[in-house]
């Protein structure tokens, strides 16, 4: 790392994945996306600490891209924590971001996308190829037990389904305040299936104890292949 950075800050681990490396360093002890991605990953096998690399970094792989167009929607959730799974305070209003960290899809790939992506600068100050999207709900007043967001629409993403990653944070909404994310996860999209999912999520050790056992969200998954 650069000698002026003393945050035990992360860079996001979705791109050297994606270029095929086979050991990607974090600060474990920085509670940020890049380190709730990583453990999402690492849950694909059983959290055994070891996944296959994604087939495209093969240079011999004749596979198809694995590019789809994946369609979420936000249904409900369900024993959604306090910020810091505190025990005692205000009646939470939740709402939800997902965040999708993919790598640049070339043009003729990205023909048809329905979203808009941003590219994440480097410590240099240049744009690499990876790409975030971000889409969140309208926040639930006061209902952290069975919040629902029937009225949502199906939010859409491009993505590289080898190797894309979706973030679910959970996120307290206090008017005038900083809003405090509750809980939050990472599934690949790799592992994602279709229909009605019970996603659960997990505290800032990755951990599912005390207040944490039972957060969960319902989403509603479309994938299809872009032809």
């Amino acid at each position: 790392p650069a000698g002026g950075r003393i945050d035990s800050s992360n860079y996001d681990p979705v791109m050297p994945w994606s270029s095929g490396c086979q050991l990607v360093a974090l600060n474990f002890q920085t509670d940020d996306s890049p380190m709730t991605v990583n453990d999402g990953r690492f849950l694909e096998n059983g959290g055994c600490g070891y996944v296959h690399r994604s087939p495209s970094t093969f240079p011999s792989n004749n596979e198809p891209t694995g590019v789809k167009i994946l369609r979420i929607k936000v249904l409900s959730g369900s024993c959604l924590p306090k910020p810091y799974g505190e025990s005692v305070g205000e009646v939470i209003d939740p709402y939800v971001v997902m965040r999708v960290y993919d790598v640049e899809k070339s043009k003729k790939m990205r023909r048809g996308s329905i979203v808009t992506t941003q590219s994440a600068p480097t410590e240099s100050g240049h744009n690499d190829m990876l790409e975030i999207t971000d889409h969140k709900t309208s926040s639930v007043r006061d209902n952290g037990f069975c919040p629902q967001w029937e009225d949502e629409e199906y939010f859409s993403f491009t993505v590289n389904s080898q190797v894309a990653m979706v973030e679910i944070i959970v996120i307290d909404s206090n008017r005038g305040f900083i809003d405090e994310i509750m809980c939050k996860t990472a599934v690949p999209v790799s592992g994602l299936r279709q229909g009605l999912r019970s996603v659960q999520f997990y505290d800032q050790c990755s951990s599912q104890h005390g207040p944490f056992g039972m957060a969960r969200i319902l989403l509603d998954v479309d994938i299809n292949y872009v032809m």
